[in-house]
């Protein structure tokens, strides 16, 4: 498994990634796992060369006698959520009896189950009284070393239990329609600016203050969308472990950082839905549509807007459809595009590319008309 981390103090990173890594170790128990630091380099989807630090982690959760630890359900407001270990069997919400222990077969009111599983495949839900019979230590869940410990290695979260799920959300909405959705790996993203924003916690005092001003205040536009991400939340679809706590959590009162990840990729997951359902109708031709040099001007839909730190700083790329045309946008500048928006720009064809066998136009030097 390898985890994209903060640059800063990279040394310290590495310093509690080991000792989290040596926890099953040091309980006398088999298995554990081995972490370095390595950097990386890569093309990305966008044709942009990045260089990143990665925390690498191998090995394999620890067993005893048969049992090994796969996972925790945390219990919240009479649900759960769970959190499985990396390259592991998924956990999914529907597989816990809230407040349940297979072992003394007691139901009472727990804060959290853990999950163990022998070699055999079979799952046992366990208080964390009971796990000793199983794993040979007597340990509370901050023994194990999860993917979220080593995750949340880079960050500066703290000095807050809980938020609003609303609040969180509201917040979301307004740093998205500024910065565009930045994706968790990466530096300030959507996650972590949110939860500064909100918590006064986890970005230093001077740089979340400048993003403060430009992020900017509230609108009841806003608190509408927000509300109409967390119904959309609530019904998601699917049986996958994420797409059952994304439903928890939405239900959710109030909500802590470690679930913030989850809370805020709901603005991503809604443009990505609401992209699937108007391409779905488009066959796109294969076909550049003008030559390169060109200079057009064409009235689109948007369909896709993403943004991601390149070696040229922060870009957003735009895809938009015109007819059975799809085209790509790559600027420097970021705009309040909703997806299902419909502009008129004026631009230069750069050329065309083709991935996952979607074909493009590009467009460069694009302005907006309307």
């Amino acid at each position: 498994m390898e985890i994209r981390i903060s640059e800063i103090d990279l040394d310290k990173t590495l310093a509690k990634a080991q000792k989290i890594a040596k926890r099953s170790e040091v309980k006398g128990l088999e298995g554990g796992y081995e972490v370095s630091i390595e950097t990386r380099q890569e093309e990305n989807d966008y044709g942009f060369t990045v260089e990143y630090p990665v925390l690498v982690v191998s090995g394999s959760a620890f067993k005893f006698n048969g049992w090994k630890f796969v996972g925790v359900a945390d219990f919240v407001e009479g649900k759960a959520i769970t959190r499985s270990l990396p390259e592991g069997r998924e956990l999914n919400p529907s597989e816990v009896k809230v407040g349940y222990c297979d072992h003394c077969q007691t139901n009472r009111v727990r804060k959290q189950a853990l999950f163990v599983e022998n070699e055999q495949g079979e799952l046992k839900q366990v208080g964390s009284s009971c796990v000793k019979d199983f794993v040979g230590w007597d340990f509370s869940v901050g023994v194990i070393p999860t993917e979220s410990e080593f995750e949340s290695l880079g960050s500066r979260f703290g000095g807050v239990t809980g938020v609003s799920i609303g609040d969180l959300i509201i917040q979301a909405v307004a740093v998205v329609e500024k910065y565009g959705y930045i994706k968790s790996n990466q530096a300030l993203s959507t996650k972590q600016v949110t939860w500064a924003l909100v918590t006064g916690y986890g970005i230093d005092t001077p740089i979340l203050e400048e993003i403060r001003k430009e992020v900017g205040q509230i609108t009841l536009a806003h608190i509408q969308k927000a509300d109409k991400l967390i119904e959309f939340g609530k019904s998601f679809e699917g049986a996958s472990e994420y797409a059952q706590n994304l439903r928890t959590i939405c239900s959710l009162s109030v909500i802590t950082e470690q679930y913030a990840g989850i809370a805020v990729s709901l603005t991503k997951v809604y443009d990505d839905k609401k992209a699937k359902e108007i391409i779905e109708q488009i066959q796109f031709k294969k076909e550049q549509f003008a030559p390169v040099g060109d200079k057009v001007e064409i009235q689109v839909k948007v369909i896709g807007a993403n943004t991601f730190e390149s070696a040229y700083g922060w870009t957003s790329l735009y895809t938009f459809a015109s007819a059975d045309y799809q085209f790509k946008w790559f600027s420097s500048r970021s705009f309040n595009f909703e997806i299902g928006d419909e502009i008129v720009i004026k631009g230069t064809v750069k050329g065309s590319d083709e991935y996952k066998d979607s074909f493009s136009t590009l467009l460069t030097r694009c302005k907006i008309v309307a």
